[in-house]
């Protein structure tokens, strides 16, 4: 998965995980996992949840599972590390873009603040990840969704691909 923060990722994951009968990872479920079996909580980093994400990402794989990872991947430099994990357990990376346009992401995530149906992502993390995230160009293996695509529509065609 790729994508704004509040772009849709953690919902089209979870579909996608079913329809696929994949195994889905989330960065933000794993880091709530981790921090509740960590003694001290300081050490609980971005880097560390990542490397754990990796760690279980390559074990689903050598097991003969799809997996589906929920995560922005802002940075192509993630997405190629992703991919590398992938070819080393001789299977196939998929990058699902979620292009939603910034003001859609302003809207859902001003409405989470009331509505709390999701956790908030700290003003420093949300505008890091805003300014660092690189959109996957073609040469990345990407399938796009939008806002406006009929989801199960776009899993069908999806699994045609």
């Amino acid at each position: 998965m790729c994508g704004l923060p509040f772009s849709g990722k953690t919902t089209l994951s979870k579909q996608i995980a079913k329809h696929t009968n994949s195994r889905r990872i989330s960065f933000d479920e794993l880091w709530l996992e981790l921090e509740k079996n960590l003694q001290n909580k300081n050490h609980l980093t971005w880097d560390l949840v990542v490397s754990e994400a990796k760690k279980r990402i390559a074990d689903y794989l050598e097991r003969g599972s799809s997996v589906v990872y929920d995560d922005t991947n802002a940075k192509k430099e993630h997405r190629d590390a992703l991919s590398d994990i992938a070819k080393d357990h001789q299977s196939h990376s998929q990058i699902v873009y979620l292009d939603v346009p910034k003001e859609v992401i302003f809207k859902r995530r001003e409405q989470n603040l009331s509505s709390h149906s999701r956790h908030d992502v700290e003003d420093e993390n949300f505008n890091s990840v805003l300014n660092q995230f690189e959109e996957p160009s073609h040469i990345e293996n990407v399938i796009v969704f939008k806002p406006d695509d009929e989801v199960e529509k776009w899993l069908e065609g999806l699994l045609k691909e």
